[in-house]
């Protein structure tokens, strides 16, 4: 991994899953939110310092969308497990994700590096906005987060037909 501070700022995301998980379901719902807002901010802050630092890499543009995938399956794990949110919605985000995790990993084995597309980045925004929003508004919160899931499959969609000529070349 190309050790840098946006690197490093996001990968910080993935013990911030754990970590998030481990206060959610010990009942301690008000910092584990702290620590998912935290989570959101290292989110805009590891593209922010890239660019403005010029140092965006390949590393990053892998390690960013994995450590979004990381948490938002850990979150919606959480949620669902505790009530807040329907299994098959959770379900249906999870499978997009590995999904995504496995045809990327087949991208990179082609040295193709895929960065997320701007479905992708509002499916991620719209995430933290369910989950936050269903602890003020059970029905608001699912409703945002039912839009997040058509998000993510246009994301998924979009990603598939973009790299569609990857995918078909038999080329290792």
């Amino acid at each position: 991994m190309k050790n840098n501070i946006p690197n490093i700022i996001t990968a910080s995301r993935i013990p911030l899953a754990a970590i998030f998980v481990a206060l959610f379901m010990d009942g301690r719902e008000l910092q584990a939110l702290i620590v998912l807002a935290f989570a959101g901010f290292t989110d805009l802050l590891d593209g922010f310092v890239a660019r403005r630092l010029n140092l965006v890499s390949d590393t990053g543009k892998l390690l960013d969308p994995l450590s979004d995938k990381i948490l938002a399956v850990s979150v919606l794990a959480a949620l669902t497990i505790k009530g807040y949110v329907p299994l098959w919605v959770a379900a249906a985000l999870a499978f997009k994700e590995l999904l995504m995790i496995m045809l990327s990993s087949r991208l990179y084995a082609k040295n193709v590096v895929v960065q997320a597309n701007m479905w992708g980045k509002l499916a991620t925004f719209l995430i933290y906005v369910a989950v936050f929003s269903l602890f003020i508004n059970k029905s608001v919160g699912t409703a945002v987060l039912y839009i997040a899931l058509g998000a993510s499959l246009v994301a998924l969609i979009q990603y598939v037909l973009k790299y569609a000529k990857c995918f078909a070349d038999r080329t290792e």
